[in-house]
């Protein structure tokens, strides 16, 4: 075994031992699944692991931790973050694994438990726009105005812009457009037509998925 494998096989440790932390009675994924991570993605699952201990440290009672409830959550996050290429998105997981509180309700459960698979139909951009609602001023802009809504291309600009230029509008305009459809199929934002423009408000949905990941709820 060279110095890699050696690497390797310590880091599989550690992901063994961190992941019993989290889940004393023991998971499937520390039972069966480390071997099955590819050696390129265990430092995602580290990483991960390492933020949710940073967010449960700062709670004074943690009975929820023997909950199943909470091992089944865990246990998908930690797949999700095998899968995750950025250290933000493995924050957010963390943010939805980790309760505020001891003895979350049932519905706190299934909130959490259904947000990591939202969570993992959003890309970070998509994620990043929803986020923008929690700034009063962005979210005023969003809500109030079509600043953000469209970028608009007369048709003396079609005729001057250059090519490149030109198409940077229409991208910019193209992916506004795929962030809001992929909010708007999870429900968290939705259409308000005055009858003279159409903007894009914050639905509950939305805020309650803000709240898992910001801690703050947008009211």
């Amino acid at each position: 075994m060279n110095e890699l494998d050696d690497a390797f096989v310590d880091k599989r440790v550690r992901l063994y031992k961190a992941i019993l932390g989290i889940i004393p009675g023991g998971s499937f994924i520390a039972e069966l699944g480390i071997d099955r991570i590819p050696n390129q993605r265990l430092d995602r699952v580290i990483d991960f692991i390492e933020k949710l201990n940073i967010r449960l440290s700062t709670m004074e009672s943690k009975s929820f931790m023997s909950d199943e409830r909470f091992g089944y959550l865990a246990e998908n996050s930690i797949l999700e973050a095998a899968k995750s290429y950025s250290a933000k998105r493995r924050s957010w997981l963390a943010s939805i694994c980790a309760p505020i509180k001891d003895s979350p309700s049932q519905e706190e459960w299934d909130l959490r438990i259904s947000s990591i698979a939202k969570l993992a139909e959003l890309s970070d951009n998509e994620v990043e726009y929803l986020i923008g609602y929690t700034n009063a001023s962005r979210r005023f802009r969003l809500e109030h105005t079509q600043e953000d809504t469209h970028v608009f291309i007369s048709m003396a600009d079609r005729g001057k812009l250059s090519s490149q230029d030109l198409f940077e509008r229409i991208l910019l305009n193209n992916e506004k457009a795929i962030h809001r459809n992929s909010l708007l199929r999870l429900n968290f934002i939705e259409l308000n037509d005055d009858g003279s423009f159409k903007t894009y408000v914050l639905a509950d949905a939305g805020k309650l998925f803000l709240f898992l990941l910001t801690g703050e709820i947008v009211r």
